[in-house]
């Protein structure tokens, strides 16, 4: 599927849409999951390919660093949208050139990962509302991407519904880290191999 400028805005006007229903069901207890196992590369490539235009043009390098063999239980749909999100979050607050890391490390019955970016960071006095609706960093010097105020506050209510925790670490210039958990494990019989093999 071709991606243009005018596709990667529908596709923002869709999830900014989609989370303004969404955080309305969550809070009425409305939203019923269809929680598979599933592979996490998979709908992380899914989540890289609806913001791979905007990631493109501010040149913002995404490196994944996600081990395989590694499967959560989700609701792909919901899990989906959580990673663009977060991925667009770091694309509106980063500067053109920066790179985005993405990372994911087993804990027990939880996989958390994280999404990394190098741009300026949320305010201290921001921090503790920065999942709060309609909330938004007041920091825009490289905010490209449209929002509704509402996609960190999704964010949060998707990952508690699937029984999950969401925090963010960050300090002004310094970049954030935003980290989720979701039941998961590693898949059996997986041989792992260095990603240039």
């Amino acid at each position: 599927e071709q991606k243009t400028p005018i596709h990667e805005a529908g596709r923002q006007m869709l999830n900014m849409v989609l989370n303004i229903l969404d955080v309305n069901r969550f809070e009425e207890a409305k939203v019923a999951l269809h929680i598979q196992d599933i592979k996490l590369i998979d709908l992380l490539n899914r989540a890289i390919g609806q913001v791979s235009v905007v990631m493109h043009q501010k040149h913002i390098h995404l490196e994944n660093k996600l081990n395989k063999g590694l499967q959560v239980e989700a609701d792909p749909e919901i899990f989906v949208r959580v990673m663009v999100n977060l991925l667009s979050n770091a694309a509106k607050y980063s500067p053109a050139g920066s790179k985005v890391v993405i990372s994911a490390k087993k804990d027990k019955d939880n996989v958390f990962i994280s999404v990394k970016d190098n741009g300026y960071g949320i305010p201290a006095d921001e921090l503790p509302y920065i999942f709060d609706k309609f909330r938004q960093a007041d920091n825009h010097r490289e905010a490209t991407v449209r929002s509704s105020g509402l996609g960190l506050t999704f964010c949060k209510l998707a990952v508690e519904a699937h029984g999950g925790v969401i925090q963010v670490d960050s300090s002004e210039n310094e970049g954030s880290v935003f980290t989720f958990s979701v039941k998961g494990k590693q898949a059996e019989g997986v041989i792992f191999r260095d990603k240039h093999d």
